[in-house]
């Protein structure tokens, strides 16, 4: 591949060769970026989908004392999802592998 200077590329300004055999001149760089947005399509105004996590529903109808009983591999997800919602919750380990969350407002 052969390059070559393009006007007003270059601070000088000379009219010369100046990008001759360099790797990355301006015009080069440009033409990459294009071609690497050819791939997606770009659009606007797109709805982003409401938060389906396994614990958003299930936390969001808790009432003051209410509890539920999940997975204790679980348990970030779960507190996550209440602070996430601004709903201050306990998480207790119940068993080895049960955890049980409390709505405490």
């Amino acid at each position: 591949m052969h390059l070559i200077y393009i006007e007003g590329h270059h601070p000088s300004d000379s009219g010369e060769t100046a990008w001759q055999g360099m790797a990355n001149p301006p015009q080069y760089i440009e033409q990459k970026e294009n071609m690497k947005t050819k791939k997606y399509k770009i659009q606007k105004n797109v709805p982003i989908p409401e938060n389906s996590g396994e614990f958003a529903g299930a936390v969001s109808q808790l009432g003051s004392g209410d509890s539920f009983e999940f997975d204790s591999n679980q348990r970030a997800n779960c507190y996550s999802a209440a602070k996430y919602r601004d709903i201050k919750v306990t998480i207790r380990k119940i068993s080895d592998d049960k955890c049980r969350v409390w709505r405490l407002d």
